[in-house]
C-alpha cells in the first residue's frame, strides 16, 4: 500500500509539477486511484473511454470542471492502477461533480447516475481519493 501512496505522489507531480504554473490558485484537484479487476484490464480502459470521458468531456465544456485526465500504470505482477485526476475551478465545485455527472448521463447516455457508474464496479476496485490545492 505505501507503494501505492509514493506512487500516486509521483504522478500527481509529474502532471501537476508543469501545470503549477498554469493554474490558477484556486483550482482544486481530486486524485483517486482505482485497480482495475484481474482480467477486467481492458474493459475497464474501454468503459473509461467510451463512459467516462464523454462525461467528463461535456463537464469541461460546461465549465463543471477545468480538465481531467486518466493515468494508467500496470505494475507487472498483474495489478493494474489507474489514477483519475480531476481539475476544478473551486471548492464548490468538487461537491458538485455527482449531481453534474447524473445530469450529463442522462443526456448523452439516457442513464440514470446510478446505471451509469454501477457499470464502473464489476471493472475496479476504489483504492482512495486525495484532494490537493495550488500552492
Amino acid at each position: 500500500m505505501r507503494s501505492v501512496s509514493l506512487l500516486i505522489l509521483m504522478l500527481y507531480l509529474a502532471v501537476a509539477g508543469p501545470a503549477h504554473g498554469q493554474t490558477d490558485p484556486d483550482h482544486v484537484f481530486l486524485v483517486s486511484t482505482y485497480r482495475a479487476h484481474p482480467g477486467q484490464e481492458a474493459a475497464y480502459n474501454r468503459a473509461l473511454t467510451e463512459k467516462a470521458g464523454p462525461v467528463l468531456d461535456e463537464a469541461v465544456r460546461r465549465g463543471a470542471i477545468v480538465s481531467y485526465q486518466f493515468l494508467q500504470q500496470s505494475m507487472g505482477a498483474g495489478e493494474n492502477t489507474h489514477l483519475v485526476i480531476i481539475e476544478f475551478p473551486s471548492w464548490a465545485a468538487v461537491g458538485n461533480l455527482d449531481q453534474e455527472e447524473a445530469e450529463i448521463a442522462r443526456e448523452i447516455f439516457d442513464q440514470s447516475f446510478a446505471d451509469w457508474s454501477g457499470e464502473f464496479r464489476p471493472l475496479r476496485e476504489f483504492i482512495r481519493s486525495e484532494i490537493y490545492t495550488s500552492p
